[in-house]
């Protein structure tokens, strides 16, 4: 059954044939819309034109204008049958009968609190990220019973009013030692890590474990007899008087080398350490164990000819500063080509992944305009003029910018209206620009604007439908300036640039 959009009205009044006529009349209705289905053998339909019901519905309402207006009431009814609904003025909320009682249904800005109690247990096991087991910890300085601490990782251990403390793991016996300078009974040593050792009053050692026999040596310049001397640590050897030395298990053979320059013959060198060689005169080096081929380079600056050079150390060439990439990094130019760059300005290729750019063979590669787009909503109730964050861009002096903003505007009424403008933080040379915006849901008005902050304020606005406002024009610089989208409401009411909202800006000349 296809009922049309139909205005029907019925005169109620309170005599008895007034009644009597309604209810006559709403069951011809009921009857003429039950035999119309009946007699289709599918559901009904209620649109503002013809439809056909869906084969699955008992009953279809449809409009693109309007909406379905539930049975209104500011208490629970005094009767109930399971599934039956209800809109409650008084809450506010859908009301339904689960065949007990009377519930609500909750809605989006409700808090917990509406639902039943949960306990840390029902919590837990929603979470799929937590840590650790037992009852969720809400206060800042919480009790834990028998907790599971693991390494500790902090540096510090606080212990007001001469707290002790009861060590299960310790190890040796007595006292544990906080002070800073304790006194310690019958402590073992370890290995002595210290570097000196200082004896006051002249005491004396007692030792047990010493090694060799005879007096324990304490003085700076002691008298030894007959020590034993392991290998030579030290880096020189005193020998007053020009006394001889014997030897009987020296390397090599011929005088042994005391004078400070010496006349070797026939040495044996073994592995070179020094860092330096001193050469006089000029005297050539011939050597048999090279690398590579070619003179000896011995100069500060010198002339290498096509040299192999290993893994570069330095962190700049021909005062180019090169930044160590951390891990790796290659940087290949092909046979006679040519990588430069020219000019007053920088250009920047980043990558954040495996990326190949190819260049093409003839052309010029050139910025691309700077777009931005809004990812929250922004509102202004004032009749002043104020920025919109997210369109702020810098202009240099002397040049002209092509710019577009298309915006997405909502007002709190259709009788509020918004203005778009742009603005710059110095004198600027010129602005020209177009603003087009909706002045219904089919007519647009475009207007041109010449000057900063221009523009005809609109009496009326797109209300809570979203229409699309749009800015197009050039601006000319004298000098660098902040070039930024504003926005301003009509009256003091809620007018919104929305998300998604989108504006470039162009370097054009």
């Amino acid at each position: 059954m296809n009922t049309q959009s139909t205005t029907q009205v019925l005169l109620l009044t309170h005599s008895a044939a007034g009644r009597s006529f309604v209810r006559r009349s709403m069951l011809v209705i009921l009857a003429t819309v039950i035999l119309a289905a009946g007699a289709n053998a599918q559901g009904v339909g209620i649109s503002e034109s013809s439809i056909t019901p869906d084969a699955s519905a008992i009953l279809e309402l449809r409009s693109t204008t309007r909406g379905f207006l539930m049975p209104r009431n500011s208490a629970t009814l005094g009767f109930s049958v399971q599934g039956l609904s209800f809109y409650n003025t008084t809450s506010n909320r859908l009301n339904y009968h689960n065949g007990s009682t009377w519930l609500e249904i909750p809605v989006k800005s409700d808090n917990l609190s509406v639902f039943a109690s949960t306990t840390s247990a029902q919590l837990l096991a929603l979470l799929s990220d937590k840590t650790g087991t037992g009852l969720a910890v809400f206060a800042t300085s919480p009790s834990f019973t028998t907790p599971d601490i693991g390494a500790a990782t902090g540096t510090s251990l606080s212990l007001g009013g001469g707290t002790a403390l009861t060590t299960t793991n310790r190890t040796g016996t007595g006292n544990l030692v906080l002070a800073t300078s304790p006194t310690l009974v019958t402590p073992e040593l370890g290995v002595a890590t210290g570097a000196s050792l200082a004896l006051g009053g002249g005491s004396a050692l007692t030792t047990t474990n010493q090694t060799g026999t005879g007096n324990l040596v304490l003085a700076n310049t002691p008298t030894l007899v007959t020590p034993v001397l392991g290998a030579a640590t030290g880096t020189s050897l005193a020998l007053g008087g020009g006394s001889p030395l014997t030897t009987t298990n020296q390397t090599g053979t011929g005088n042994l080398v005391l004078a400070n320059t010496p006349t070797l013959v026939t040495p044996v060198l073994g592995v070179a350490t020094g860092t330096s060689l001193a050469l006089g005169g000029g005297t050539p080096l011939t050597t048999t164990n090279q690398t590579g081929s070619g003179n000896l380079v011995l100069a500060t600056s010198p002339t290498l000819t096509t040299p192999t050079i290993g893994a570069a150390t330095a962190t700049s060439v021909n005062n180019v500063a090169i930044t160590n990439p951390g891990t790796a990094a290659t940087l290949t130019l092909a046979n006679n080509s040519t990588l430069a760059t020219s000019g007053a300005f920088s250009t920047t290729l980043t990558a954040t992944a495996a990326t190949n750019v190819t260049l093409p063979t003839t052309g010029t590669l050139a910025t691309v305009p700077e777009i931005d787009q809004i990812t929250a909503d922004q509102t202004r109730n004032l009749t002043t003029f104020a920025d919109v964050p997210g369109f702020s861009y810098s202009l240099l002096a002397n040049s002209t910018y092509y710019f577009k903003f298309k915006c997405l505007v909502t007002t709190n009424a259709t009788t509020v209206g918004i203005l778009l403008a742009v603005n710059a933080s110095a004198a600027i040379t010129s602005i020209n620009y177009i603003h087009m915006y909706p002045t219904s849901a089919t007519a647009i008005t475009y207007e041109r604007v010449t000057a900063l902050n221009g523009g005809t304020l609109p009496t009326a606005g797109p209300g809570a439908t979203q229409r699309e406002y749009t800015l197009e024009g050039t601006i000319v610089t004298s000098g660098a300036v902040t070039f930024t989208l504003r926005h301003r409401s009509e009256t003091a009411s809620i007018t919104t640039v929305k998300a998604g909202s989108f504006g470039m800006v162009q370097k054009i000349l």
